[in-house]
């Protein structure tokens, strides 16, 4: 284990004891230089040079960029110190904004701002782009952010500067492998990741990179490490499963703190004795043992419903996107059986193996409205949130997942909180398989399986389910018919029938299948998590729900509810989200 010195004062100042009185002028003096001195020149050919590098002209948002007549920290994604009177750059924040290019050209540029961390940490966040090639080096920022891109080669060697700056360093989600090099243990990090690669070797110089002063988060999880967990993992402080915070209620729906270790699908040996009980302790999900299995490939056959037989009355609808993405939908309750349901929403790149999401959705509305701001506040509908969740496939008919989530334990007067940490695993079976992922198993409507909703009622909508054989299911989450903005949830299924018109069709878009589903249910009785008992839930009678597949690939919904609020009434819908499907020709 790297033992690391606390950092050392210059040399100059080392054993110097100054009177207070000669530092308080010589404070003035330094106060009085600083107020006279320049401020630097904007870094507009460098900000250039990574705009053109990075194919700026086709990101999602370049707001103001390359403006001459907009202050470089008006530009999208720019940070600045606005509370200075130079208002130094603090730091480049571009995540999910179809950037691509060669890493080694973005970094080369970066590298050449002048970033200022006395009054912020300076952050680079680039996460979620296209950024392609081998990393030649990292940057000494206090955050580095290069996730979810497409960078490969190995790990990139570090000096003396930036172990002396990095604190927090994100790679995950990208193509990288080989071992971490022997240089890392000079780093001194809170948090690292390195999830999701195809890295290999042992893992203690991934150890001795972390800060043994801070509370940390190491995740290591989804490569091809091997061999025996140090026991020097121990001297480390991740946060642990049991954990106890205080916070403001108004930072109530973000997560209070990560699980602080993670180290599933890899080839390690089995941990004993004091360090098994220490990994137990701080691992996501808990129960490590279970995510050391072998997985499959992620495939379009992972599309469909999913469930636990323990756990029948909740359960996952996703799907593997045309993009590569998962479309998940989670339906289940709140942590309190009266609240009534509970859905949650996610959408991330799909690894290899597995998938990762963070911080999912949980939006509040009003049926009939979508998605709109509700009269009651966030933290009285429900005293949850979000939380990160991990799909791990084992094999065509079966998936392992697990979940760490922030609690709210209670509140107070004073509008602190007390939050915890609530994290489970356990395996799913498939209940569904979408017609048209294999290429034995076809549906002439196989098109319209996917998400779907109306632009006039955003936030809310349909995922439909074409199987084999023209049986269809179909989820419907929205909200509740009142002002409380909780969420509801319905599922049914139907057969589709196929339409004729004898004479000649008339004008506009017309049914080629129909789809009379004459049992919608409304699951009641359930509470999240730990304490899920499927002989609690209750499968209400909602009414019937008719979904018409038209010739220019639309649909319309009618439904009749027998519910009070939810009424009758019928709309047209548009393609949201299409699933993957087998390449057939």
């Amino acid at each position: 284990m790297n033992m690391k010195p606390a950092r050392a004062a210059p040399p100059i100042l080392a054993g110097l004891v100054i009177p207070q009185a000669i530092l308080a002028t010589l404070a003035l003096v330094l106060a009085a230089g600083a107020s006279a001195s320049p401020a630097p020149p904007p870094p507009i050919d460098e900000l250039t040079g990574f705009y053109e590098a990075t194919g700026g002209d086709n990101w999602r948002r370049n707001d103001h960029w390359l403006d001459e007549e907009v202050h470089h920290c008006q530009w999208y994604g720019i940070r600045c110190d606005a509370g200075l009177s130079i208002s130094p750059m603090t730091g480049v924040v571009l995540p999910d904004n179809n950037l691509v290019g060669n890493v080694a050209d973005a970094i080369e540029w970066i590298e050449t701002l002048p970033l200022d961390s006395s009054s912020a940490p300076a952050r680079i966040d680039l996460t979620g782009n296209q950024l392609t090639g081998e990393l030649p080096r990292l940057l000494p920022f206090d955050q580095l952010d290069l996730s979810e891109n497409l960078i490969t080669g190995a790990l990139p060697e570090i000096d003396e500067s930036t172990g002396e700056w990095l604190r927090t360093l994100d790679l995950s989600g990208n193509q990288l492998s080989g071992p971490i090099p022997a240089s890392w243990a000079g780093l001194e990090l809170a948090e690292l990741r390195l999830d999701r690669n195809r890295l290999t070797g042992e893992i203690e110089v991934a150890i001795d990179a972390m800060s043994m002063t801070d509370s940390i988060r190491l995740d290591l999880a989804d490569n091809q490490f091997s061999g025996q967990i140090p026991a020097a993992l121990m001297a480390l402080l991740p946060y642990p499963l049991d954990e106890r915070q205080t916070g403001s209620m108004e930072d109530g729906w973000k997560p209070a703190f990560p699980p602080g270790l993670n180290l599933c699908w890899n080839d390690f040996d089995p941990p004993a004795g004091e360090l098994a009980d220490f990994i137990a302790l701080h691992h996501h999900g808990g129960r490590f043992a279970e995510c050391q299995r072998p997985q499959v490939p992620i495939d379009p056959t992972i599309s469909g419903s999913w469930f636990n037989p323990d756990r029948s009355g909740e359960g996952f609808v996703q799907q593997l996107l045309d993009n590569g993405r998962m479309l998940l939908f989670w339906f289940t309750y709140p942590r309190d059986e009266t609240a009534g349901q509970r859905w949650f929403l996610g959408l991330e790149p799909a690894g290899d193996t597995g998938v990762w999401m963070e911080d999912l959705l949980a939006p509040v509305g009003q049926f009939g409205s979508g998605d709109r701001e509700s009269e009651t506040p966030r933290e009285e509908l429900d005293q949850e949130i979000p939380f990160r969740l991990s799909i791990n496939r084992l094999d065509e008919k079966e998936q392992h997942i697990a979940y760490s989530r922030s609690v709210v334990l209670g509140g107070s007067a004073t509008g602190l909180a007390s939050f915890g940490l609530d994290s489970l695993r356990y395996d799913q079976i498939a209940l569904s398989q979408l017609a048209g992922t294999t290429c034995e198993d076809q549906s002439e409507f196989q098109a319209y399986s996917g998400a779907w909703y109306n632009p006039e009622r955003s936030g809310e909508g349909f995922v439909v389910e074409v199987l084999p054989d023209d049986e269809i299911v179909v989820y419907w989450f929205t909200y509740k018919p009142d002002d409380s903005g909780q969420q509801a949830w319905m599922v049914g299924t139907g057969t589709i029938e196929h339409t004729f018109t004898v004479a000649a069709p008339p004008p506009g878009p017309n049914p080629v299948g129909i789809a009379e589903l004459e049992t919608m249910h409304q699951p009641a009785g359930g509470v999240f998590g730990a304490d899920f008992d499927s002989t609690a839930v209750e499968f209400v009678e909602w009414g019937s729900l008719t979904l018409e597949l038209l010739d220019d690939g639309s649909a319309r919904v009618q439904w009749d509810s027998l519910l009070e609020g939810f009424g009758s009434g019928s709309y047209p819908l548009e393609h949201l989200a299409r699933p993957m499907l087998a390449d057939c020709d």
